[in-house]
């Protein structure tokens, strides 16, 4: 750490999720000098582990704080992952991205909130968003968070069941959720047993400290 400078205009405790995010947008502006303190790994972006990059791996025990929750009589501890790296619990956790329902948007401009309308938030989503599918008026192609949707073929066998399932029972067969909000925005409930799409790069994972990493890292 000796090529740090000796003060910072900003100290950002913690690199998790949050972390990295605000450290990366702070950063932007030349002039303000910004430390990030993260206890865990700090990996360049094309060395990350195999265990990181796996999305069905979920708390490896190398990036993960061991911490426990208190259960019942039956289970008095649960385990509680808690990702330790750059990145946090988003680099160690299931990653999916889910936008809010266009109806629960237009409540919190109903309630004064304003600029927060589906309308005002879709350019923004637009902005973060680097996925190959749907329509462009609702997604975004060269964002810095890579998301995409799994195919019919990537499904497990559990997964194409429970969509079968769904839609044989009556529910709409979903392909592109944030399109459909949009349509159902004034409709109680506004989702469908047979949605689905998930946060992945095409790597696999994609923990917030890949697309918002900030411009130097020291461990």
């Amino acid at each position: 750490m000796s090529d740090l400078t000796e003060t910072a205009d900003v100290v950002i405790v913690g690199g998790g999720s949050a972390g990295v995010v605000l450290a990366a947008r702070l950063s932007q502006d030349p002039a303000r000098t910004v430390l990030l303190l993260e206890a865990g790994h700090v990996y360049a972006p094309d060395a990350h582990p195999p265990a990181l990059l796996d999305a069905s791996k979920i708390a490896d025990p190398d990036h993960d704080w061991g911490y426990t929750s208190r259960g019942n009589d039956q289970t008095p501890r649960i385990p509680t992952p808690r990702g330790k790296v750059l990145g946090g619990s988003s680099a160690v956790n299931a990653g999916v991205a889910v936008r809010a329902r266009a109806a629960d948007f237009a409540k919190w401009a109903g309630h004064g909130a304003e600029g927060w309308s589906f309308e005002d938030v879709l350019p923004a989503f637009r902005l973060l968003e680097n996925t190959p599918t749907g329509d462009d008026a609702y997604h975004g192609r060269t964002g810095p968070l890579p998301i995409r949707q799994r195919t019919d073929e990537e499904l497990t066998p559990s997964l194409g069941g429970f969509v079968e399932a769904a839609v044989a029972y009556g529910f709409e067969r979903v392909y592109d959720r944030a399109e459909r909000r949009r349509r159902l925005s004034g409709q109680r409930g506004g989702r469908s047993a047979a949605e689905r799409g998930a946060g992945l790069s095409d790597r696999g994972r994609a923990p917030a400290a890949q697309p918002h990493r900030p411009r130097q890292c020291h461990r």
